[in-house]
């Protein structure tokens, strides 16, 4: 792979079983000159080749489409498909916490998400930049994988001390976060 300048990859965060989460912004979003957003072809084919070397299987995308520039989701899905990774739209609203529509999608695709990394195997988290929402959701699967939630949240700071970007997202990471199956068996509390 091509070491581009342009990758959108935050934080690569070992888990203690040996897989990785991989946090990134919106693969190829680059913002020009005149300050408007657009998608490079060749930066989003360099995270791809990324993710695919992290072995990651699955990237959750949680930047909206009205965040993205028009045809930014035909991008990503012909990347997808040329790499063999799955994307999983999951959209959160940008500075925000997951809604109760992403709360109940999760108890479905965190246990999967917990079976790659239990493989040794790599998931990756994206939003529009690679902070807020995808260290938010990284915390939370350290948490769902036995981390308390302060610990879960200094490890994903530590990797990419960006992430996690307000005390919303700090407070829900704390209060409410969500449990399943993985995280029942760590004892973690359920939301």
């Amino acid at each position: 792979m091509e070491d581009h300048d342009e990758i959108s990859i935050r934080a690569r965060i070992r888990t203690p079983e040996g897989g990785i989460l991989v946090m990134t912004g919106f693969p190829g979003l680059l913002i020009g000159h005149d300050g408007e957003a657009y998608i490079d072809i060749e930066a989003m084919d360099d995270t791809f080749a990324a993710l695919v070397e992290a072995r990651v299987g699955t990237l959750i995308v949680m930047a909206g489409d009205d965040e993205l520039p028009e045809g930014a989701g035909c991008c990503l899905a012909a990347a997808a498909k040329r790499s063999g990774i799955a994307i999983i739209n999951m959209p959160i609203e940008d500075f925000s916490t997951p809604s109760a529509e992403f709360v109940e999608k999760w108890r479905v695709v965190g246990p999967q998400l917990h079976k790659l990394l239990d493989r040794g195997d790599g998931c990756a988290l994206s939003c529009h930049y690679g902070a807020g929402r995808s260290g938010m959701i990284a915390a939370l699967m350290l948490m769902e994988r036995g981390a308390a939630p302060d610990a879960a949240i200094s490890t994903v700071r530590a990797h990419f001390d960006e992430s996690i970007e307000n005390t919303e997202q700090e407070n829900w990471l704390r209060h409410r976060h969500i449990g399943h199956e993985h995280g029942e068996r760590a004892g973690v509390r359920l939301g």
